[in-house]
């Protein structure tokens, strides 16, 4: 062998506690693990947990609910807002509708009354312009 082999040192690690280097445990697994009646535990625990879970369910459940008949609420409201709104315009509509015929058939009336007796005092004064030459000639 030669000098160089010879002379070469090797260290090893060696943990003060062995349980600790054997199996890593957190503080909890521990408490767990030294537990005598671990397995009830761990049943009241997830029963209690399940229970929580189930109420915490419920209770964003019925939020939900009453969140969205809220909103519900607000939509009916304002689209029952909007069909007034609309049902008042409309009938502004037919009333300014109606007015606007009244006005009209009363001008139309008006105009054949004007006609009419604007006729008339011409049929009045042909009347009275060739009356007497009817008798003239008679």
């Amino acid at each position: 062998m030669s000098t160089s082999l010879m002379n070469t040192s090797v260290s090893f690690e060696i943990p003060l506690d062995e349980d600790k280097a054997k199996s890593p445990r957190t503080p909890r697994a521990a408490h767990l693990l030294g537990s005598p009646n671990r397995s009830v535990l761990c049943e009241t625990d997830l029963v209690e947990r399940l229970e929580k879970a189930d109420q915490r369910r419920c209770n964003v459940l019925e939020e939900t609910r009453t969140k969205n008949a809220q909103v519900i609420q607000k939509v009916m409201s304002v689209r029952e807002q909007k069909v007034q709104k609309l049902l008042n315009r409309s009938t502004d509509i037919l009333i300014n509708i109606e007015e606007d015929q009244a006005r009209k058939a009363e001008r139309r009336k008006q105009a054949i009354e004007e006609k009419i007796s604007l006729a008339k005092k011409e049929a009045r004064l042909s009347l009275l312009i060739y009356l007497p030459l009817l008798s003239v000639k008679n």
